[in-house]
């Protein structure tokens, strides 16, 4: 992995750093513009960046880690650790409920009513 350099004075604040250009490969980059609503999708060690969001509309992003139930998660609190499929290891972790649709409360998406909980 490549370190990261901090441009805020604090190294624990990943979106104020950069990379160290000598280190990258820019004839090997792909530009990818997005329109409002795209998502980009990406393993976590690809590099990737952008340029300031001058506009008034927020931009988003996301991380979503898949591990097998053989891992254990060492952070009692780690606030989103579900459970999607197979069977857990007895032992190994605390998983929460899976979040339900709230209509009016969360942005409505293709097949949202199944996910009302009950």
């Amino acid at each position: 992995a490549l370190a990261h350099v901090s441009t805020d004075g604090d190294p624990g604040n990943v979106l104020a750093s950069k990379m160290d250009p000598e280190l990258l490969e820019q004839d090997k980059a792909v530009e990818l513009v997005l329109s409002p609503g795209d998502i980009s999708i990406h393993h976590p060690y690809t590099l990737h960046g952008s340029e300031p969001n001058t506009s008034e509309i927020w931009r988003k992003g996301g991380s979503i880690q898949y591990l097998p139930a053989t891992t254990r998660v060492n952070d009692d609190n780690w606030p989103s650790l579900f459970f999607f499929r197979g069977r857990p290891v007895e032992g190994v972790n605390q998983y929460l409920d899976i979040p339900a649709y709230l209509e009016g409360e969360h942005m409505a998406f293709a097949g949202c009513e199944d996910w009302k909980g009950g």
